[in-house]
């Protein structure tokens, strides 16, 4: 069986993208199988694909949690909101950094979601 290589495969990507008429979607690893003609998709294989999908579709392609694959137009990204530290972080969060004293301890438990704060409204 001829594998397809990672452009043809972005390709076909592309177009599945352009047809759905979204901006951002979801596809799953076998979908990616079957586009590519292959039983297994190497983490080189996957990047080349996501370097073609950025390189000529402007489309960004990234692994979710899932185990299957996000897509979004690039372009979908321009009118989103800035973030900066200015306007995000206290005074005393920036000195920290620029001392070098930054608690990333605490920026992580920010950061994660606790696992016991549910809605526990349904039950």
């Amino acid at each position: 069986m001829a594998l397809r290589k990672p452009y043809n495969t972005a390709v076909i990507i592309a177009l599945l993208m352009k047809r759905s008429g979204q901006t951002r979607a979801r596809i799953s690893a076998k979908t990616i199988k079957l586009a590519a003609k292959r039983t297994n998709l190497r983490t080189a294989f996957i990047k080349a694909v996501s370097d073609a999908l950025s390189g000529y579709f402007d489309i960004t392609l990234v692994e979710i949690n899932n185990g299957g694959f996000g897509l979004i137009k690039s372009s979908a990204l321009e009118g989103a909101k800035s973030i900066t530290m200015k306007s995000l972080f206290t005074p005393d969060e920036k000195n920290k950094l620029r001392k070098m004293e930054f608690d990333f301890d605490a920026a992580e438990e920010e950061i994660m979601p606790d696992p016991f704060d549910f809605d526990d409204s349904e039950f």
